[in-house]
């Protein structure tokens, strides 16, 4: 379980570091011709920070063969999918391909991919209050993790407000949209279960993560006041609209018959 772990984690680190250095390019052609772009910037720095955090993480369990609990592998399990797909739809696009998919209705992979990640977020809550039952005092380096929970279960709710409103209005989803959704939950989750092992006294806090920990809070901090920003019409930028999914329907629509039932694609949300 160590060694899945770690490279698990390793795993995560390449992934958010890689969706780092696509948006950090992209925003380096576009902000020239755009301006500044308040949701690109916090969502460069979401994923360096999240991807500094895991690589931390990573290196000490496989190097000095740290302690981790069964919660640390489910949790990093669960954020790799959304992570990757997200990855994945981007570098497809860049290369010309079709990119983002249109999700007609809520087929059922879709529901059991949710249902899935419910069980786990709830067996990690209950395995952590069990093990946080025993702990006596707040290890106060465990503060930013803490912090980023509230903040990631926040973007989250947000997000999933906004793929929520666009089911409602056009029936379907984007892959790209619920990809991203999901990240910020399954984060919430890995640093809580660093919390729950951490507080329990499974393993210490180190030094390295401290400080990646404490840059990730202002970090979040920015992204949830972009994303609550656009949500709310007090923060405009260049980023809120890409392309609208009534149009992608439209264009799934008038596919051909023969098409497979998720239709063309989404402009991606950085340019």
């Amino acid at each position: 379980m160590i060694v899945a772990t770690a490279l698990l984690n390793l795993l995560m680190a390449v992934i958010y570091m890689a969706i780092g250095t696509m948006i950090a390019m992209d925003l380096e052609r576009a902000i020239r011709r755009r301006g500044w772009s308040h949701f690109g910037v916090a969502w460069l720095s979401i994923m360096y920070t999240c991807g500094a955090h895991h690589l931390v993480h990573g290196i000490h369990v496989l190097a000095e063969g740290r302690e981790v609990g069964p919660a640390d592998l489910v949790a990093v399990a669960m954020g790799i999918p959304a992570g990757g797909l997200w990855a994945l739809l981007r570098i497809e696009a860049s290369r010309g391909g079709r990119g983002d998919r249109y999700v007609r209705g809520t087929p059922t992979w879709l529901r059991v991919v949710a249902g899935a990640h419910l069980v786990a977020a709830g067996a990690t809550l209950v395995v952590g209050l069990r093990l946080l039952t025993g702990a006596t005092d707040l290890d106060t380096r465990l503060i930013p993790n803490i912090l980023l929970v509230g903040l990631y279960l926040g973007i989250g709710a947000a997000l999933m407000r906004g793929q929520l409103h666009n089911r409602r209005e056009h029936g379907g989803w984007s892959l790209s949209g619920l990809s991203l959704m999901m990240i910020f939950p399954t984060c919430a989750v890995m640093h809580a279960s660093y919390v729950v092992y951490a507080g329990s006294a499974l393993f210490a806090p180190d030094f390295h993560g401290l400080w990646v920990d404490w840059l990730g809070v202002p970090a979040a901090l920015y992204f949830f006041w972009v994303v609550r920003g656009l949500e709310t019409g007090t923060v405009k930028d260049w980023n809120e609209r890409f392309e609208s999914i009534e149009d992608l329907g439209d264009r799934a629509a008038a596919s051909s018959a023969d098409a497979a039932p998720d239709g063309p694609v989404l402009e991606e949300a950085i340019r």
